[in-house]
């Protein structure tokens, strides 16, 4: 179905190109020795670092999944440091002074959960940093409140969104197997009602 789904992977974020295997050497060994996936977040991959991958994973050593940084340019920076905040990594770009000789476990973040598809990926984080969460989110309402520019106010209110928003997950049952898919469409129902209001608004009455 196009998805991978990892499991508290430790997370790596590069503003920048990894440009070859032996730049990943030592995140890899550390994420084999710990027993844990591996997602990789970049600007790209040279061909050798999938290869490495691709070894490791079909011969069951390390799972792992690696993805291409979203956006373009700044915003791309931007979000990319506010994946930093949820996962408590460090990104690795040439404004903290990092090359390749830079990247080691210290580097490191994790999730709980991640799943990505072939043209998204859905997060699920563990601690945060709250206290610079909060000070980041009022950034952003500022940043929005002040902003002239639309295409820029857009972005800031998707980037306000992602880190604001959260994952709910509802359980319906029954006595029977004909209750509990009355109940679930129901629920379906009252949920997709709820999207559409929230997205196109409602009409008072109707």
């Amino acid at each position: 179905n196009m998805s991978c789904e990892l499991i508290d992977p430790y997370v790596f974020i590069s503003d920048t190109k990894i440009a070859g295997a032996s730049d990943i050497f030592k995140i890899v060994e550390f994420c084999v020795k710990q027993n844990r996936p591996l997602l990789l977040i970049a600007h790209s991959f040279h061909p050798e670092v999938i290869s490495l991958l691709n070894v490791n994973k079909d011969k069951g050593i390390l799972k792992c999944c690696a993805i291409h940084a979203p956006a373009y340019g700044s915003n791309r920076t931007s979000i990319l440091k506010d994946i930093e905040l949820l996962t408590g990594a460090t990104l690795h770009c040439p404004e903290h002074g990092f090359n390749a000789g830079f990247i080691t476990p210290s580097l490191l973040g994790s999730l709980r959960k991640v799943t990505v598809y072939y043209d998204h990926s859905i997060m699920v984080c563990g601690e945060v940093n709250s206290s610079e969460l909060v000070s980041t989110v009022s950034r952003l309402k500022s940043d929005i409140r002040g902003c002239k520019n639309e295409l820029e106010r857009i972005e800031l209110e998707k980037r306000l969104m992602r880190l604001e928003s959260g994952v709910c997950a509802l359980y319906v049952g029954g006595d029977n197997d004909l209750e509990r898919r009355e109940l679930y469409d129901r629920v379906d129902d009252a949920l997709r009602s709820t999207v559409s209001a929230i997205d196109f608004g409602i009409l008072p009455g109707g």
